[in-house]
C-alpha cells in the first residue's frame, strides 16, 4: 500500500528497517 510503501517512516525519519504491523497501515 501506500502508505508501507514511503520512503519515510510514520516519523518521518527515512526507512531503514521493512514495516513492522503497528508502525504501518494497511
Amino acid at each position: 500500500d501506500f502508505v508501507s510503501r514511503a520512503p519515510q517512516d510514520l516519523d518521518g525519519k527515512p526507512r531503514k528497517d521493512p514495516p513492522s504491523i503497528g508502525c504501518y497501515e494497511e
